[in-house]
């Protein structure tokens, strides 16, 4: 009568083959959800520093300074706009009191921001921030 079973041997083999695969696999994926994890970061940079200007010419037109105050700035002078005063122009953030956060690209939590607006010669400069989970991106500038 013949065995048609595999040997203890063959089956660890083939175990540790599999653990191998699943090992570089799962770090390919952690990877590129990382990787698209910071993107989206990059992407909420960008869209607070396009509010920027949207906010400075309708504030110009309406003359409506309650945010920016733009021509109180001296040059070469900075304003942090938070999350908080941009609530009436983004609908992603999570506001509690007077605190806002928008959600974090990085898995669970949330991330803070702000919109930075700089009086230069040439105009306003706005560059938008944000900080996750141990996670501070460079910013994205909107001229």
């Amino acid at each position: 009568m013949k065995n048609r079973g595999f040997t203890l041997i063959e089956l660890l083999a083939v175990i540790v083959v599999l653990g191998v695969i699943m090992t570089i696999a799962g770090v390919s994926v952690m990877k590129i959800r990382n990787d698209a994890a910071l993107q989206e970061a990059k992407k909420l940079e960008d869209t607070i520093a396009d509010l920027g200007p949207g906010i400075y010419s309708n504030e110009v037109i309406t003359d409506d300074t309650s945010i920016l105050n733009y021509d109180d700035m001296k040059l070469d002078s900075s304003k942090k706009i938070t999350l908080y005063e941009l609530k009436d122009y983004l609908k992603e953030l999570k506001c509690e009191k007077d605190n806002c956060q928008l959600k974090s690209p990085f898995g669970s939590g949330y991330c803070d921001g702000y919109l930075e607006v700089k009086k230069t010669a040439d105009g306003p400069s706005f560059k938008g921030y944000i900080s996750c989970e141990n996670y501070e991106t460079e910013g994205y500038k909107q001229e």
